[in-house]
Order: C-alpha cells, then sequence, then structure tokens
C-alpha cells in the first residue's frame, strides 16, 4: 500500500485478530500467535483492550 508508513500497526494488529476469529470463532492466544507475527505480550495486550471494549470475550 502507498500509505503505509501512515498506518498504525497496533490497530491492524487488532483487527487481523478480530478477522481470525471472524473465520474461527473461538480461538486460544496460542492459536492466536500461530496465524500472526506479533509478540505473546502483544497479543495478550491487544485482546486484553478488545476484551474491556466488547469486542471479544474471554472464556
Amino acid at each position: 500500500m502507498e500509505n503505509d508508513k501512515y498506518l498504525l500497526s497496533s490497530l491492524s494488529h487488532a483487527l487481523d485478530i478480530l478477522d481470525l476469529l471472524n473465520d474461527y470463532e473461538e480461538l486460544s492466544l496460542a492459536q492466536i500467535l500461530k496465524h500472526m507475527n506479533i509478540s505473546k505480550a502483544a497479543a495478550f495486550r491487544l485482546l486484553l483492550t478488545l476484551e474491556s471494549k466488547n469486542y471479544v470475550v474471554k472464556s
């Protein structure tokens, strides 16, 4: 994309997580990490943020 330098990588990763969950409905943190190239800590923080905004539910 021509304007990649203007994109927020954290938002992009959060949206990627939502896309994954849309495709698979239920995934563990380990399963999400297999699909994404981000650290465990980053994935955990993104999921925690998405959960705090009611976009995901921890089961």
